[in-house]
């Protein structure tokens, strides 16, 4: 997993940008098992990277929506907003 730390590069407001690859004459998403994801750290930059770090390696270790957004004290509507 490649984390990108930058401000917001392609002005859609959210907090993380997950980047698939595509085959672009058939659309199809080639999976090379590399997850690149940008972290938009214009507003509070170290508490955003450290966040969605953590999210990520709470998520990799197995835990649940919910158990993610107990330990790390935010919404679940939000770790979802970090994952998707």
């Amino acid at each position: 997993m490649t984390i990108k730390d930058e401000f917001d590069m392609f002005k859609g407001g959210k907090t993380v940008y997950h980047i698939d690859r595509v085959v672009r004459e058939t659309g199809m998403v080639l999976d090379n098992g590399l997850q690149e994801i940008y972290v938009n750290t214009k507003e509070g930059r170290e508490q955003v990277v450290r966040l969605a770090k953590k999210v990520y390696q709470l998520h990799a270790q197995g835990k649940c929506n919910e158990d993610i957004a107990i330990e790390c004290d935010i919404s679940v509507e939000k770790v979802k907003e970090i994952l998707e």
